[in-house]
């Protein structure tokens, strides 16, 4: 079975990222003369070919992936949202019993 890498490598693709979600890693392979050669340490390293507007790594589906800062404003905004419902639903149950109307629990 022919790799990915091989394919790109036989066309003559420029560059190739390849991003793992599970490990948070980036691996990058670059054309050097005939080959695809992996770049072995990506610290402060940038791309030849892209901006750093021009990259966004995308789920199969092509959603965007967040980084963990993103998801932990993404966290603390459903969590506000979900007290600020949990505080609404509370009012709503005391006006309801206020007005003598008996609340029934759904299972």
């Amino acid at each position: 079975m022919i790799k990915k890498l091989d394919v790109y490598q036989k066309y003559g693709v420029v560059g190739y990222y390849l991003y793992d979600p599970v490990r948070n890693h980036l691996s990058d392979w670059q054309a050097r003369k005939s080959n695809l050669e992996i770049i072995e340490v990506m610290d402060n390293w940038f791309s030849p070919l892209l901006s750093a507007e021009d990259c966004q790594i995308c789920q199969p589906d092509g959603e965007v992936f967040w980084t963990f800062v993103e998801l932990g404003k993404k966290l603390k905004q459903v969590q506000k949202r979900a007290e600020t419902a949990e505080q609404r639903g509370q009012m709503l149950e005391a006006k309801l019993r206020a007005l003598g109307l008996e609340l029934i629990k759904l299972t």
